[in-house]
């Protein structure tokens, strides 16, 4: 199980580039109600996760930027 998960991500994004699906599309197709990805899903979403990883984002290339400056 664990050397699956670095193959987790590429093939993630593969099938929605290839898709033409939009990944609130692709989470309905493969997350069983009731079901473990389900239950992390909830998990994340009571946890802002997303807004958290969009912040972070947003910290991050801020910084980067000021970086650039810096060293220009």
């Amino acid at each position: 199980m664990a050397a699956d998960r670095p193959l987790f991500m590429p093939g993630a994004s593969e099938l929605m580039i290839t898709s033409g699906k939009s990944p609130a599309e692709l989470i309905k197709m493969v997350v069983t109600p009731g079901g473990t990805t389900a239950a992390g899903l909830r998990v994340m979403e009571e946890r802002s996760v997303a807004a958290a990883l969009a912040e972070a984002v947003e910290a991050a290339t801020k910084r980067g930027q000021g970086m650039a400056r810096e060293n220009s």
